[in-house]
């Protein structure tokens, strides 16, 4: 019995990190600035929660989305975050900063 309720929460652990990402809808952007020719550098805020965080984005066609993963899962990410002393995160990608800008906020 025991060896069941094992497998099947490693089984639910699995499907959990498995399935789709989560992403969050509501990031605050606080700059996005071209750091070299063919890089931008992405300064954003993520709202606090105790059990998630923001380890990186995924980009697709020059539109990052800010990944959401539980503080216990390895979630996947296209470029890493680095979270700053202030409590912002950093994170580059490739690309041109107005590109990035008309996908993250169309005018």
């Amino acid at each position: 019995m025991i060896k069941a309720i094992a497998l099947l929460l490693s089984f639910s652990l699995l499907a959990a990190c498995t399935g789709k990402p989560m992403f969050y809808t509501d990031v605050e952007i606080l700059s996005i600035q071209q750091v070299t020719p063919n890089e931008t550098e992405i300064i954003f805020r993520t709202q606090l929660e105790s059990l998630y965080h923001c380890p990186g984005v995924l980009v697709e066609n020059l539109a990052p989305e800010f990944v959401r993963c539980s503080i216990n899962d390895k979630c996947k990410v296209d470029f890493q975050a680095e979270l700053q002393t202030d409590g912002t995160s950093k994170v580059l990608i490739p690309g041109i900063a107005e590109q990035i800008k008309a996908r993250i906020k169309p005018d």
